[in-house]
């Protein structure tokens, strides 16, 4: 969860290293690439409890994070994105969402199939139920979007990370034991349950009244 203060300072809060990465090295490289950014500031903190002062942000960023919390935790942690939030601040959010036109029964197979695959407890929900997370807090929903669920393909990978930060990621699976495995599976899963599962964007406003 990164909390955007003003455009010349950064606090990106996170829980620990990045997962292809071995134990450390991800805080080690965010800590180079900070470096040449004065006013950015990286802390390690629960994103439910991150400890940083109240109405201190104008923008918080959440990215594929609520997904893979439990329902409570999800509340917890946008509770947490709301109470960072000054007046009239922005919550940002980058989830999975499920096909609000299923039963039940086939949303939870579909959790299950790709908590299966992915080893993380994965709670996506469909879109309404995201929105209806958000307002819930307090929050004011203004824009939503989606897109087709691509992830870990090349093409996207390029498309997100640029060249040399696809290279690097493929690189470090290379390294790492069993990560490829684990990535194949999760790109055929993704695809098997492309009808059921999209990328969903969402912008919610902290209203002053909040």
């Amino acid at each position: 969860m990164d909390a955007i203060q003003d455009p010349s300072r950064v606090t990106g809060p996170a829980p620990g290293p990045a997962p292809l990465h071995p134990a450390g090295q991800g805080r080690e490289q965010v800590a180079a690439v900070l470096a040449r950014h004065p006013g950015a500031e990286y802390v390690v903190a629960d994103a439910a409890a991150t400890g940083l002062p109240a109405a201190s942000a104008d923008l918080v960023v959440g990215e594929a994070m609520l997904t893979i919390q439990s329902d409570q935790h999800k509340r917890e942690i946008v509770a947490e994105a709301v109470r960072l939030l000054a007046p009239e601040g922005r919550y940002a959010i980058h989830e999975l969402a499920l096909r609000g036109d299923r039963s039940p029964a086939q949303l939870e197979a579909t959790r299950k199939e790709l908590s299966r695959t992915i080893r993380v407890g994965a709670r996506p929900l469909p879109l309404e139920a995201w929105k209806e997370l958000l307002t819930n807090a307090g929050l004011v929903v203004e824009w939503t979007g989606t897109a087709p669920m691509h992830l870990l393909e090349p093409g996207r990978l390029i498309q997100d990370e640029g060249l040399l930060g696809a290279a690097r990621f493929w690189r470090n699976a290379r390294r790492t034991p069993g990560a490829r495995d684990r990535i194949r599976a999760m790109r055929q899963a993704f695809a098997l349950q492309g009808e059921l599962l999209s990328a969903v964007g969402i912008v919610a406003r902290r209203p002053s009244t909040a």
